[in-house]
């Protein structure tokens, strides 16, 4: 029999339940029941210009935003229902001053992880699984690639106006005898789509795969098949899977130039550059070490112009997932990560800057107290946006953490080329949640892309 003390003792546990789940988001376990998209523009000193918020479902969530050509941004993100389910792809294009040009969502439920603007005005935009497409400034899709990525992290605009994706991919390793061939993963030819006026695609089919020999599997864009290759190595037990990391370069007409699997150095490319003066390649991803104390062991494969990788160049502990950005200065190549280190009641976060000679050398570093969320400016600075942590504890979030140490509000950093603090803003956004993305504009401003609860 169910007595009456019980049932209050389960109507109490029902609440506290609602409770935690209501709650959840704003305790670091990275959803909510509600967000929007908001952009924010600074001018040069850091004071704010304008604000928009973007409120089309109830789950809205950006990931990427660049500048256009003509002074407009783009912002990729979701429209979902809740944190619950995948939201679809989703392009919204803003004025320069704000103002919501076009917002478009496309079917399909892998989420968007980058956007680099066009010198036309248009832009191209990459999915969570290496789908690459190519808009016109109109907002209507001229192509779009498919590849075999198992996970897409980074998408770069090439000097000849092609694109280089980076991430990792599942390889089919089987072990036979004593013997060991070397094989490489073959992705599906990209395919050309025909452009509507509403700008969403026409349906896509594969072509033939490049070679013969492979192992199809279903995965990959949508429900269309990968194509995994045979690689006999005789340390592996017989038919299993091994994530490498990979580059794919496109032209600009987005045919496939070439594609790469790295074998070893790193297990997957987060961040990579195209050297301004000779065109070859920089790779940057975790080591096959990761996962202590909130770190991995950062490295960096130096390529020539066909993706050949030469030896790996250890570049030491960043924050694991966290940020990673290369860039040319007079003096050599900066590469800079965020860091996380365990401390109470926070964790600790910064930013870390080495500077490489031709050889890859370190030939110099600095550290900021900064956030995740960083980029370099056009003087050789730093912008950072972030939460400062307190409580003791030195650096600054991305995400606000409303526990019982809870955060403060969100600030605009502004670093010159030592490394030295300039300008701390502090900024009025409101219920601000997360920020995901910080830019310098063309007009010397500043743009930041952030989620609202």
């Amino acid at each position: 029999m169910i007595t009456a003390s019980r049932i209050r003792s389960m109507g109490i546990l029902a609440v506290l339940v609602l409770l935690l789940a209501a709650s959840a988001g704003c305790m670091g376990f990275g959803y909510s029941t509600a967000r929007d998209i908001v952009v924010l523009k600074l001018d040069g000193d850091g004071m704010q210009e304008w604000t928009r918020t973007i409120d089309r479902a109830p789950y809205d969530a950006g990931q990427d935003m660049a500048e256009l050509a003509d002074g407009e941004f783009v912002v990729v993100g979701q429209n979902g229902t809740s944190w619950r389910s995948p939201g679809s792809p989703r392009v919204i294009r803003l004025s320069p001053d704000g103002k919501v040009i076009a917002d478009r969502t496309s079917a399909g439920g892998f989420p968007p992880r980058a956007v680099v603007a066009d010198l036309d005005g248009g832009y191209t935009t990459l999915l969570q699984n290496g789908e690459l497409t190519r808009f016109e400034r109109s907002g209507a899709a001229l192509w779009t690639c498919t590849t075999a990525m198992w996970e897409a992290s980074s998408l770069i605009k090439l000097r000849d106006g092609g694109y280089l994706v980076g991430g990792d991919s599942a390889v089919q390793v089987w072990a036979t005898n004593d013997s060991s061939v070397t094989g490489e993963q073959t992705v599906p030819q990209p395919v050309i789509t025909t452009a509507t006026s509403g700008g969403s695609t026409a349906s896509l089919v594969d072509a033939a795969p490049l070679d013969a020999g492979i192992t199809t599997l279903p995965r990959g864009a949508g429900s269309r098949p990968t194509t995994l290759p045979a690689v006999a190595i005789p340390s592996y037990r017989p038919s299993t899977m091994e994530m490498r990391s990979q580059a794919v370069r496109y032209s600009p007409a987005g045919t496939l130039a070439w594609q790469r699997t790295y074998e070893t150095g790193i297990t997957a490319v987060w961040s990579a550059f195209e050297d301004p003066v000779d065109g070859t390649l920089l790779l940057a991803g975790p080591g096959p070490d990761t996962g202590r104390d909130y770190t991995i062991d950062l490295g960096m494969l130096h390529t020539d112009r066909d993706g050949v990788a030469g030896a790996l160049i250890p570049l030491g502990q960043v924050e694991y997932h966290g940020s990673i950005q290369m860039r040319a200065l007079s003096d050599g190549l900066e590469v800079i990560a965020s860091t996380k280190s365990a401390a109470l009641p926070h964790p600790a976060f910064g930013v870390t800057s080495a500077l490489l000679d031709p050889a890859g050398r370190v030939i110099a570093g600095l550290t900021l107290n900064a956030s995740r969320v960083f980029n370099g400016t056009s003087d050789g600075g730093y912008i950072s946006v972030g939460v400062p942590v307190g409580n003791g504890v030195s650096g600054y979030d991305s995400v606000v953490f409303l526990g019982p140490n809870g955060y403060t509000g969100f600030h605009a950093l502004r670093f010159d080329a030592a490394g030295t603090l300039v300008w701390d803003r502090p900024l009025s956004i409101g219920s601000i949640q997360e920020v995901k993305r910080v830019i310098q504009t063309a007009d010397g401003g500043y743009a930041i892309l952030a989620m609202s609860v």
